[in-house]
């Protein structure tokens, strides 16, 4: 089995990729719908991280949502990609490829769909729609994709590190967004629930065709 496959018949998979699509589904339509609950919980998150509000804190946050931008998410992306082909793991390259890039475009559409309006008084002006976060949709994908990658290179000691310093560099991340007021903290929890369910659905998809196509799993035997 590849570096990004998965088995297909563990139904909690199944289970745990639709829920968090379903979740997501049902906080894209609140946000739509302008739903209380959506405006007192973004309401209350903006207000505390107002009282933190400093220069310094402004200018920390303001460079962890450059070190956090698609741009950068996408670079690093293609560099992973590159290396998994030179590693010759070619059917972890074209999923990885797929779930990257495709999400993105997912999640685009989503803006798009749900057009919401940015928060005002920015601290660093941006453009487009609001939710989901493309930072944080771009940027946890990523995360994830290299996570399932180290297992396979790491002992436990090494993995645990690894999703801790993760778990800590994509909070930070939330926050800069939101804190930067580019963002709602629903629209960085939008993104987290997305990117997650679209990752395991696509894994899970990707693993059924290529048992399902001799071909592919022949070039998965010649890549081992």
């Amino acid at each position: 089995m590849g570096l990004l496959e998965v088995q297909t018949s563990s139904r909690w998979r199944w289970t745990e990729s639709i829920s968090l699509l379903v979740i997501f589904t049902a906080l894209a339509a609140s946000v739509k719908l302008h739903l209380g609950w959506v405006t007192s919980l973004d309401q209350g998150v903006a207000g505390w991280l107002t009282g933190w509000e400093n220069s310094s804190r402004t200018a920390g946050f303001i460079m962890v949502s450059k070190f956090g931008s698609p741009l950068v998410a996408t670079i690093l992306a293609v560099a992973l990609i590159l290396w998994l082909w030179w590693k010759r793991e070619r059917i972890a390259a074209g999923i990885s490829f797929l779930i990257y890039f495709c999400g993105n475009a997912l999640a685009l559409a989503v803006k798009y769909l749900v057009g919401r309006v940015r928060p005002m008084h920015e601290l660093v002006a941006d453009s487009g729609f609001s939710f989901p976060s493309g930072h944080v949709f771009s940027s946890t994908l990523l995360i994830l994709l290299l996570l399932l990658i180290l297992n396979h290179y790491l002992e436990f000691g090494g993995q645990f590190l690894a999703t801790v310093a993760a778990v800590l560099w994509l909070g930070m991340l939330m926050i800069a967004r939101v804190y930067l007021r580019n963002h709602y903290a629903t629209d960085v929890l939008g993104s987290v629930l997305l990117a997650s369910g679209w990752l395991m659905a696509s894994q899970l998809i990707c693993s059924v065709i290529i048992a399902r196509v001799p071909r592919l799993a022949n070039i998965q035997g010649d890549d081992e």
